[in-house]
């Protein structure tokens, strides 16, 4: 199997906090990925044209940290975007259920994004 690991991947950041269904967590990892198709990035070409589009779901504690990784991102300059729940279902109100870094080149992700644990 051939390495990738100089390929462009998707990283998608989620609360752990919200303790969210798997239907929940399932349709904002969706919005994150829609948006990833619909505000394409330098590197989307590479990522859509590669035998492998990595989409990796990570998990932070609550919404603090996921203020953290926010905050090291744009301090790095590495695009993302905010998902929202709109309040409609399992929670009262619009919150904020994580963010979605689109297709970059791994060697300008920050290592604290890389080594978030998985969701589980």
């Amino acid at each position: 199997m051939a390495k990738d690991n100089g390929l462009p991947r998707v990283y998608i950041v989620m609360r752990q906090d919200l303790n969210m269904s798997p239907g929940k967590l399932a349709v904002q990892v969706g919005h994150g990925v829609d948006f990833v198709h619909v505000k394409k990035t330098a590197s989307y070409r590479e990522w859509m044209e590669s035998a492998r589009r990595r989409k990796i779901v990570v998990a932070v504690k609550d919404l603090q940290e996921l203020a953290e990784i926010k905050a090291l991102l744009v301090e790095r300059q590495v695009p993302s975007h905010d998902i929202w729940d709109a309040g409609l279902t399992e929670f009262k109100e619009p919150t904020h259920t994580g963010l979605v870094i689109p297709p970059w080149p791994q060697s300008l992700i920050p290592g604290k994004v890389k080594f978030l644990p998985l969701w589980k």
